[in-house]
């Protein structure tokens, strides 16, 4: 098998960085995942590399041998094959964790095998941070290809649009170094172009200062939708016009006994805060305020702590026009959908998470030489993403259901008033969604173009079996609506 004479290739010349199944290392390894969907894949071997001549070398032989092959930077997908794989190989880039800053302290290059609260603690001692991930356990990698959603995005954009350069492993096997000015056409479809052109071994993050931070969470009781909704639209446009530093996410859930609730997260850049930025919602009764100064590492970790790793998980995503009577039909829809596995569904807590996407992304999408979202030049958005969790995997079939015509409701309702917006954010979307489809018939030319520049056999097309490629969604949606097993 072609597997075989891989992991006996890679063991062979990098016996050190090679496990292979039933060595302790091996299960570790493949423990390392956040969502319990991805810790069931068994790959044939787990190559670890710790700098970008292994990477190099693990190419070569994997495109030679024609082996199926996954990448893994933080672990952090959500279902299944997202950075895991059954059988084939798994590239590990948890080794990679360099951190280390340029003379002037402008620009931090960062391993893809670091996580977001690693990153923090280094550089909050110095006065620093980076517009990244707001989970602590999300790895650099997956978070900066695709997209970046980060609490400074409304200050910088999205965490690719503040990367200067790439070092990354092609199909053939070379490293190069791609920028604005080297390589541009690479450099711009690693930009939300997700893995599809190579593996980065490095990534150069601009820095900012860090002032501190400000925030947490709020929860209302179900009662006063009225003033929560209109309260995320104004904040939001608050945020994109007013005082940047500003950044908030209203959510819809349950409580413990099964009663509906708005959670709202908000968060101010800076320990100087302006709180009148959040007066849209300061009038609501709170059942619970969790809103105060901590440090960045601090805030990373509190959100993590809401997203354990034993969990279910399915996440979807979609986009729509700002508009209030759009995001009221969207929340009843999921409120609908949600509400007949409240009490069938062990553990469920069914949220449905809405961010409002400012002008400063939107403008950070054409800056220096532009992303391949297709968002550049666009209009701001509200971007839902459902990411409920529950017990066990035995209802992940029904969930994952009642998820899908959640999101076929919402979209036809969006369609129907005319507030539909077709971007479907590749780190939040589901493997029945297309994200990469969503950036436009434009864009999907230039990263097609630039895939048969640098991969011309299709390595990263053919072999890679991990995340989103040109080929439609990772899953088709039949399979779901047939019944077979998740």
């Amino acid at each position: 098998m072609n597997e075989a004479i891989a992991c006996s290739l890679l063991s062979t010349i990098r016996p050190s960085l090679t496990l292979l199944p039933d060595e302790p290392e091996y299960e570790r390894a493949k423990a390392a995942f956040w969502s319990s969907t991805q810790t069931k894949s068994t790959p044939a071997a787990i190559f670890q590399p710790r700098m970008a001549a292994d990477v190099s070398i693990a190419i070569i032989i994997l495109k030679k041998t024609s082996c199926r092959f996954a990448v893994k930077s933080g672990g952090h997908g959500k279902w299944a094959g997202e950075s895991s794989i059954n059988g084939g190989v798994l590239i590990d880039l948890a080794n990679m964790k360099q951190i280390k800053l340029s003379q002037k302290q402008s620009v931090v290059a960062l391993g893809p095998g670091n996580r977001w609260g690693d990153v923090y603690s280094a550089l909050e001692p110095l006065g620093l941070t980076v517009v990244g991930g707001r989970a602590s356990g999300v790895g650099v990698g997956g978070f900066l290809l695709g997209g970046g959603i980060s609490w400074y995005s409304n200050l910088y954009g999205w965490g690719c649009d503040n990367i200067e350069a790439y070092e990354v492993v092609l199909a053939d096997g070379s490293v190069v170094t791609a920028s604005e000015d080297v390589f541009p056409d690479l450099y711009k479809a690693l930009r939300g172009g997700t893995g599809n052109f190579g593996i980065v071994t490095a990534f150069f993050v601009k820095l900012y200062p860090y002032t501190g931070m400000w925030g947490g969470t709020k929860t209302f009781k179900r009662q006063y939708s009225d003033q929560a909704t209109k309260g995320f639209i104004d904040i939001g446009s608050i945020s994109d016009s007013v005082d940047p530093k500003s950044f908030f996410i209203l959510s819809l859930s349950t409580t413990e006994d099964k009663s509906w609730v708005w959670g709202s997260s908000l968060i101010y850049c800076d320990t100087n805060v302006n709180l009148a930025c959040f007066n849209a919602v300061e009038t609501i009764p709170t059942l619970n305020n969790e809103c105060r100064v901590r440090d960045q590492t601090e805030s990373v970790a509190h959100l993590q702590s809401y997203y354990p790793n034993w969990m279910q998980y399915s996440i979807w995503t979609m986009a729509t026009k700002v508009d209030l009577i759009t995001l009221r039909i969207c929340c009843a829809i999921w409120e609908e959908e949600m509400d007949p596995l409240l009490h069938e569904v062990g553990d469920l807590v069914p949220v449905l998470a809405i961010q409002y996407i400012t002008s400063k992304v939107i403008e950070g999408a054409g800056r220096s030489g532009g992303n391949v979202t297709g968002l550049a030049g666009t209009q701001p958005f509200v971007m839902y993403n459902s990411e409920p969790r529950w017990a066990h995997a035995h209802d992940n079939q029904r969930v994952i259901s009642h998820i899908k015509r959640a999101f076929e409701r919402m979209s036809t309702e969006s369609r129907r008033l005319g507030t539909n917006h077709e971007y479907r954010y590749s780190n939040y979307a589901s493997e029945y969604q297309d994200a990469i489809v969503s950036y436009g018939t434009d864009s999907n030319e230039f990263l097609r173009k630039v895939s048969n520049k640098y991969d011309p056999n299709g390595v990263f097309q053919k072999l890679r079996s991990s995340g989103f490629d040109f080929s439609g969604p990772p899953r088709k949606i039949q399979e779901l609506e047939y019944g077979a097993k998740l």
